[in-house]
């Protein structure tokens, strides 16, 4: 039998349709979500590491009686082991990702983070990146850079 990480890493390499415009959209939005988050023997789709959210992806099986209440469980240990999880569907992503990115970005600041934290604001140029002005939490380490060459 596979060990779960070989799954799980194949699932990363392999993304459903809807993983892949969740994926790109979090990029572009500067999101720190990473995906397939192993939490025991389940895997989660993403995973927002501060605040310790679990995003899922829902595709058309999950409709199923079944399929339902391994869900259910699949929460409920997450939950159990102090972990939020996020549900959303493949058609939201598909219809209206903006508003799927809001309602995740919404959900997780329940939990304490702020919009600032989870992404840069301001779209930066390459020629303007090291303007001190630029820098957000996540670039602490080329701000104190930026300070020990313009000092």
């Amino acid at each position: 039998m596979k060990k779960i990480s070989e799954y799980a890493y194949k699932m990363k390499k392999r993304p459903t349709r809807a993983e892949r415009i969740l994926r790109k959209a979090f990029r572009k939005e500067r999101l720190a979500a990473s995906p397939q988050k192993i939490l025991g023997y389940y895997i989660f789709d993403f995973f927002v590491p501060k605040i310790k959210v679990l995003i899922e992806v829902d595709g058309g099986y999950h409709n199923l009686p079944e399929q339902i209440e391994k869900d259910a469980k699949k929460q409920k240990f997450a939950e159990t082991h102090g972990y939020h999880v996020f549900r959303v569907k493949n058609e939201e992503i598909e219809k209206d990702i903006q508003a799927v990115i809001d309602n995740i970005m919404r959900y997780c600041e329940q939990f304490g983070m702020r919009r600032s934290r989870f992404y840069t604001t301001k779209k930066v140029s390459h020629e303007n990146f090291y303007k001190k002005e630029n820098f957000s939490c996540a670039n602490r380490y080329h701000n104190i850079e930026f300070r020990r060459e313009n000092a």
